[in-house]
């Protein structure tokens, strides 16, 4: 999914291509030729050298949208997708989560619907 949404950003920008691209090759020469191959400790630090760089604000920031954008996210999270079409959250899945404890009632009072 990131890969393919790093190409359509790709496809619409020249430079957000080579810069893409750039920072692809750059990953791959430091590593021997593959980053992928290369050890979690290596990938970790090459990475993280990398931090304040247009590559890396870039393609972390297609990351989250990436992730949380996602249908396949969305069932591993709990999240129902979009309410606003149902009519909001308030008196749907607004306390429906099953993976955090029950607040208590005092900390959670019932709607205003006045």
């Amino acid at each position: 999914m990131l890969s393919k949404d790093l190409d359509a950003k790709a496809a619409g920008d020249a430079g957000a291509a080579k810069m893409l691209q750039d920072g692809v090759a750059y990953l791959n020469k430091s590593t021997g030729g593959n980053f992928g191959k290369a050890s979690a400790k290596q990938q970790y630090e090459l990475v993280l050298s990398m931090e304040g760089t247009a590559f890396f604000a870039t393609v972390r920031g297609q990351c989250v949208t990436s992730l949380y954008d996602n249908d396949m996210a969305y069932a591993v999270f709990g999240y129902p997708g979009s309410a606003w079409e149902k009519g909001g959250y308030i008196t749907r899945g607004f306390q429906d989560l099953k993976w955090l404890p029950a607040p208590s009632k005092e900390a959670s009072p019932p709607p205003y619907m006045g």
